[in-house]
């Protein structure tokens, strides 16, 4: 996801600031940062409250990319990761049982637990902790069960359209702050 602003911003800008030396370039790239960082604060805020996931996992997920006042208008929220394993989400029972339930529940998104039948929790020789199917049926082989990744969560709609509203909100405020402080306070 892409931050920058729009001509408009940097025309009121550069109106402003104009006989200041880099003085546009500066107030633009900060407020874009912080527009940024406003943009990832809402991206962890709206996926916990959609996805059961911690908080953790889905900012260290998250990088942002600045802006430098060489490249004034643009900053860049990038997110990357694997598909988390399904024990990360909310599992029920979570650890392993003496009895194995007949139908394990799982959470992924917040609407509530769902049914996966044929899934057991189980350790691993190497004390992996995972979610499993078996893929006949014979014993082995076995396949760990995987949830979404941050990136398809940050991707739904929701909490892309929250993000991007969070981001401009915060971009139009910062402009004029930046604005403010460039002229050292007067306006």
């Amino acid at each position: 996801m892409s931050i920058s602003i729009s001509s408009e911003g940097i025309k009121k800008a550069e109106k402003l600031l104009g006989h200041i030396p880099k003085a546009v370039e500066t107030a633009v790239s900060n407020a874009v940062n912080r527009a940024a960082l406003a943009g990832r604060t809402g991206a962890v805020k709206k996926s916990k409250e959609e996805y059961e996931v911690k908080t953790s996992t889905v900012r260290g997920a998250i990088r942002i990319i600045k802006a430098r006042p060489s490249r004034h208008a643009q900053a860049v929220i990038r997110a990357q990761g694997k598909p988390i394993p399904l024990i990360k989400f909310k599992v029920s029972p979570g650890n392993t049982p003496r009895r194995q339930p007949k139908v394990y529940k799982v959470a992924v998104k917040k609407n509530g637990m769902k049914d996966v039948p044929g899934v057991f929790v189980a350790r691993m020789k190497n004390n992996h902790l995972g979610v499993f199917q078996r893929e006949g049926k014979s014993r082995i082989p076995i396949e760990k069960k995987y949830g979404p990744s941050i990136p398809q969560m940050l991707k739904s709609d929701s909490v892309s359209e929250y993000v991007e509203e969070r981001a401009v909100e915060v971009l139009e405020s910062r402009l004029e702050n930046e604005i403010k402080r460039a002229l050292g306070g007067i306006k």
